[in-house]
């Protein structure tokens, strides 16, 4: 029987068959010399050491052999499910707290799976600030562009981050809102590039910053509206408008006197 059939039909966990740093092994009678029979579960999990074992000798006069070895072997199974089911939960969360270990400086955003990127496409001189989720089978890029903006290259690159790799809703949001960068991070990765050795230009954060060029445009004409500086709209006017606006007034006021007395 396949050790890892009772695991993988009792506990539902999409993972690889065998990680790399799981074990699960039995030994007979006479195969080790310190007499130990049974079964040997081992593992690491953020680089603690995990070992178990189950001894398949019976010391229990009232339970038959068969029996004792049939309830050491499930034992063994599910310690080792269960040892299997912690390093993959400390591999997703640890996935959602730290960059990998390979992410190049000024790339990473705090998590694994997306980083930033400063790249031209084939046979373009141009060089595009994009999100790049990073998967096995292929990379995919989501280019910030004068028809994809900034915020909406950020939501599309979530998206297919969330589903590539699986990961809950409401750690999606969360992300999504607490470690999305600003302009200024590709600003920085621009300076890193350049210092490794790329001649990027600075027009190739143009579409970057457009909206916040934008939102500074806004704020500029909704401060006008308001007044300078903040200030009442009493105070927007100079002494020789309000003076001219005085003397219409005036005027207008008389005429509507003169036609009263008429």
């Amino acid at each position: 029987m396949d050790l890892l059939n009772y695991q993988d039909k009792f506990f539902l966990f999409t993972t690889p068959a065998k990680p790399k740093n799981m074990a699960i092994d039995f030994y007979d009678y006479g195969e080790l010399k310190s007499g130990f029979a049974g079964w040997r579960v081992s593992g690491t999990v953020r680089n603690k050491r995990y070992q178990k074992y189950f001894s398949i000798r019976n010391t229990h006069p009232f339970i038959r052999d068969s029996e004792w070895n049939e309830y050491q072997r499930l034992r063994a199974q599910h310690y080792y499910a269960r040892l299997r089911m912690r390093s993959f939960a400390a591999q997703y969360f640890d996935q959602l707290r730290s960059d990998h270990p390979r992410t190049l400086a000024g790339r990473g955003l705090g998590f694994r799976g997306v980083t930033l990127g400063i790249l031209r496409n084939p046979g373009s001189e141009r060089y595009h600030c994009q999100f790049i989720v990073n998967l096995r089978e292929q990379t995919q890029r989501f280019v910030i562009s004068a028809e994809q903006s900034f915020d909406a290259a950020w939501d599309l690159a979530i998206d297919q981050w969330t589903s590539a790799f699986e990961i809950r809703k409401k750690d999606a949001d969360r992300i999504r809102k607490e470690k999305k960068p600003g302009p200024d991070a590709f600003k920085y990765l621009r300076r890193i590039m350049n210092d490794e050795g790329h001649d990027i230009p600075v027009d190739a954060l143009h579409f970057v910053f457009a909206h916040q060029r934008a939102e500074l445009k806004r704020r500029k004409v909704s401060e006008t509206l308001q007044g300078r500086n903040g200030s009442s709209s009493d105070d927007f006017w100079g002494e020789q408008e309000l003076g001219e606006f005085a003397a219409h007034l005036a005027q207008e006021i008389e005429r509507h006197k003169g036609r009263s007395q008429a």
